[in-house]
């Protein structure tokens, strides 16, 4: 599991709540990253660089959308997927701080799951 700055104590909860051995990645540089990102079987991520990097190093990937538009930001290529809450009519609204953040709260951890095994399934 990658993490960012500040992120690790949530990667170590999430990593624990698993219970399926997750590893937990070491700080890592960008460079360290995409070697990292180019050795796994998929990627899940919020719109953001790491998405986009292991777009670039042609690991599947999918991506998780709420308030950015997806089709301006991808990840693109054969080995991409979106998932977003397809009940909503905000998306895209590219506001990052929404009080109400219902496009991110309202996607499930199954739905995103769901369309990682449909993604792995399909590469």
């Amino acid at each position: 599991m990658l993490w960012g700055p500040g992120e690790k104590q949530h990667a170590e909860n999430i990593a624990e709540a698993a219970d399926c051995g997750v590893l937990i990645a070491p700080p890592t540089s960008l460079t360290q990253l995409a070697a990292l990102m180019s050795r796994f079987t998929a990627v899940a991520a919020t719109d953001s660089g790491p998405m986009h990097i292991a777009a670039a190093m042609n690991t599947p990937t999918l991506g998780i959308f709420g308030p950015t538009n997806r089709d301006l930001q991808g990840p693109w290529g054969p080995a991409s997927r979106v998932v977003y809450n397809k009940d909503l009519d905000c998306l895209g609204c590219n506001l990052t701080r929404c009080s109400m953040r219902t496009c991110m709260n309202g996607l499930s951890p199954e739905q995103v799951l769901e369309e990682l095994k449909k993604l792995v399934e399909h590469t």
